[in-house]
């Protein structure tokens, strides 16, 4: 299981490293994961458009929001790709997520 903390991969202002270009795949799929689930009540979760990626699996990711307000990724299939994020709830994915319902009238 990979662990993880937004934070620690994002730049000083909270957005994407310019000089690390190469984690910009893994904070995409980091972000796909907090604004999933970043609106869950805990212990509720819900499937991604995230693919797993252990071979010869492909399904769809699942996210759920654990009891200690931590995001869990994982694949319900064949359980061989689970990531845990903690201090997501201050990230731009989850900022945006949050705020960005509209009322259709």
């Amino acid at each position: 299981m990979l662990v993880v903390d937004p934070h620690h991969w994002l730049d000083e202002n909270g957005f994407y490293p310019t000089e690390a270009l190469q984690l910009w795949k893994k904070l995409d799929r980091i972000g796909l994961f907090v604004s999933s689930g970043c609106d869950l009540q805990p212990l509720h979760g819900r499937p991604t458009v995230a693919k797993c990626k252990a071979r010869n699996c492909g399904c769809s990711m699942f996210v759920a929001r654990t009891g200690d307000d931590h995001l869990l990724a994982f694949c319900p299939i064949c359980r061989k790709e689970e990531m845990l994020i903690s201090n997501w709830r201050d990230t731009f994915w989850a900022e945006d997520r949050l705020s960005s319902e509209v009322v259709f009238q």
